[in-house]
């Protein structure tokens, strides 16, 4: 009997522990480092580099080692083609035939000199190589910003929350009084309708707000690559967000660090540097081609050193040299190789062209960016000030409501009016922080190689 309350008495006490041992906790540098470690667009990044590194290598074999070919033929003629490729002579037949045939090759090829097409290629598939490395550094980068953003955003929610759920519970309060009012005789029917209708109102709203959380942590758990299901207990506030520094950099300096930083347009000159590369591939069709070859075989046949019916031997052969093509048509003019360098050649100059805007449109990024956060400081004193504010006269309201002075309809809102001031407040502070998380992207200040480096 005892065993019987004991041991679910002991199951009710260890609960809480136990689901808190399920539970991760995370901050935000957890959540930085976890999504560094975990995100799956990341780990496509770092195949993206592998395949790069692979292509290299691709290039560097064939650039130094030569086409090596083992070939083994084993052929069975009819007894016909063996008869008659075996003539009797004096009644001594001559055999030179034979049903099963065999023999083996070893082939060697190597091109020489291709016009520098080899080296050209090794030298495109390694500024490949160069940009997948850049991209995967450019994606962590994103991540760290867009964890730190999402981070924080679910504490706005949470805020956002808690707010709605005062107001509720002030409006269920508001309505009960004017329940009360209302039977007393004290109000009419429609400040009491007024009054359900504004509490009704307000059960979707909180609703909505609670389902937004719910699919942002969903979200944020699955960008950092875990389950959306995992038990999380998120450590912070909406305020530490205020904590986050501005760069110390001005302007031109933030531009300059920004241009070095934009994928789309390191993007650019990469695509540049390989234009021009291959404008060198394709100038190859001007310049001869060398390529040397060496073969050697066996086949499995009579002897002919032996005396008549002598068993067969393998009799090896071998042979090798060198192939010189020159081209002609190449250098005369109006060829495909001068038309194809002039496309080159323009294709080069459109790129200049649109990484000098792409840079004007970087530049102008960072002025807004600053703009905004000068712009967010200003609101934020204004939004702070309307708070206080907004406080002060649900004070003053919620006195005056009870002392009879004003209707419930006034209450609810100086309610409505200091809940929208404190959410505008927090918006306005979230703003502000996003503006300097953007810039701090943009200029490299939060990057995975100093996370590393801590």
């Amino acid at each position: 009997m005892v065993k019987k309350f004991l041991i679910p008495f002991l199951l009710f006490i260890a609960a809480p522990y136990l689901s808190f041992a399920d539970m991760m906790t995370i901050d935000v540098d957890t959540a930085v480092n976890i999504a560094l470690s975990k995100n799956q667009d990341i780990r496509q990044y770092e195949q993206d580099v592998q395949a790069a590194q692979a292509k290299v290598q691709q290039t560097v074999a064939s650039l130094y080692y030569p086409d090596i070919n083992l070939g083994l033929t084993f052929t069975y003629l009819d007894q016909d083609t063996v008869n008659s490729g075996n003539p009797v002579v004096l009644g001594v037949t001559n055999v030179n035939v034979w049903a099963d045939n065999y023999s083996a090759s070893l082939k060697v090829n190597k091109p020489i000199f291709l016009g520098f097409t080899l080296l050209n290629s090794l030298k495109l598939q390694q500024i490949n190589l160069e940009l997948a490395k850049k991209k995967l550094d450019s994606k962590k980068n994103d991540i760290i910003y867009q964890a730190k953003k999402d981070f924080y955003n679910l504490f706005l929610l949470r805020e956002n929350i808690r707010l709605t759920e005062e107001m509720n519970i002030q409006l269920s309060n508001t309505l009960k009084f004017t329940k009360a009012n209302y039977n007393a005789g004290m109000v009419s029917k429609y400040d009491l309708i007024r009054m359900e209708v504004q509490y009704q109102n307000n059960q979707p709203k909180l609703l909505k707000l609670r389902n937004a959380y719910k699919i942002a942590v969903m979200g944020f758990l699955q960008n950092l690559g875990l389950p959306q299901d995992t038990a999380a207990d998120f450590k912070g506030s909406i305020f530490d967000i205020t904590n986050i520094g501005i760069p110390g950099y001005g302007v031109d300096q933030s531009t300059v660090l920004a241009k070095s930083n934009d994928i789309t347009l390191i993007g650019m000159q990469f695509s540049m540097e390989t234009l021009k590369v291959s404008k060198d591939m394709a100038a190859a069709g001007y310049y001869p081609s060398l390529n040397g070859f060496f073969n050697l075989g066996a086949d499995y046949k009579k002897n002919t050193d032996a005396a008549i019916d002598a068993d067969r031997v393998f009799k090896p052969s071998w042979n090798f040299g060198l192939a010189l093509s020159i081209p002609i048509d190449d250098w005369i003019p109006g060829s495909k190789t001068e038309a194809s360098l002039a496309e080159m050649d323009s294709s080069i100059e459109k790129i200049k062209i649109a990484m000098k805007q792409y840079e004007d449109a970087v530049s102008l990024q960072v002025k807004t960016l600053y703009m905004q956060i000068d712009e967010a400081n200003s609101t934020l004193a204004g939004q702070n000030a309307n708070v206080a504010q907004a406080k002060l006269g649900l004070k003053l309201a919620n006195e005056k409501f009870y002392a009879g002075t004003i209707s419930s309809l006034d209450l609810s809102d100086a309610q409505i009016l200091y809940s929208q001031a404190l959410a505008n407040y927090l918006q306005a502070i979230f703003d502000y922080a996003s503006a300097v998380l953007k810039l701090r992207r943009m200029t490299g200040v939060d990057s995975f190689e100093k996370i590393e480096k801590k």
